[in-house]
């Protein structure tokens, strides 16, 4: 047979386990938070006492509640609640390097949006400069092609020209073979001429007419 703890004896018992600093324990809150938690595991306690009471007289069967029970009650509450902690503390630690790594992704975002401002600047120069370079190669390359062009036609007039000049000058060849029978006559027929025979011609006040044109040919 146990007797029933007072509330107030009961929340002196928990205030010494739950309150200050304790070995592997500690509580969170604000100022007085360990009153309060010594306060609600001495209540509960009371409570389930209560119960054992309300048990025996509806089925007349004694549960009892001893002072161990209590205790291993405060102990069972300040592991579960140092797990809870722990969990807790864990979360909020990885939110924490969430949150940091996020703030760290902010500003890395902000310096690439600005160095991708600079970039793009860079970028349209770039681009506008390589405009530029196409269209004085473009402008180059038209001008080229029309010195080409005209150069071809040149070329081409040249050749033209040197085929009739090479034809003409086939010609004048087969003219040339065509006189010289006549020409190597004439050598001849100049070789044998006397020129005392010449000087009687020359003397003559009107020779023939073949031989004046030959003397007009000379």
């Amino acid at each position: 047979w146990f007797l029933p703890w007072p509330i107030d004896a009961l929340m002196d018992v928990s205030n010494k386990f739950v309150a200050g600093e304790q070995k592997g324990f500690r509580l969170e809150g604000d100022e007085g938070v360990d009153k309060k938690v010594a306060l609600y595991i001495a209540k509960v306690h009371d409570m389930i006492t209560k119960s054992c009471d309300q048990y025996y007289d509806q089925f007349r069967r004694r549960v009892f509640v001893t002072p161990k029970s209590y205790l291993s009650y405060i102990m069972f509450y300040k592991a579960k609640y140092m797990q809870k902690l722990r969990e807790i503390s864990k979360k909020e630690s990885d939110v924490t390097l969430g949150l940091e790594k996020l703030a760290e992704a902010e500003k890395q975002v902000e310096a690439l949006k600005k160095e991708l401002a600079i970039k793009g600047k860079e970028v349209a120069q770039a681009k506008r400069e390589t405009e530029e370079v196409v269209r004085r190669v473009n402008e180059g390359q038209r001008k080229a092609d029309i010195k080409m062009a005209a150069a071809e036609k040149v070329q081409q007039k040249a050749n033209e020209t040197a085929g009739q000049i090479e034809a003409e000058r086939q010609a004048a060849n087969k003219l040339l073979e065509a006189a010289m029978p006549f020409v190597r006559a004439a050598e001849k027929a100049a070789a044998k001429v006397n020129p005392e025979d010449i000087r009687n011609i020359m003397s003559l006040i009107k020779p023939p007419e073949i031989i004046q044109r030959v003397l007009d040919c000379v």
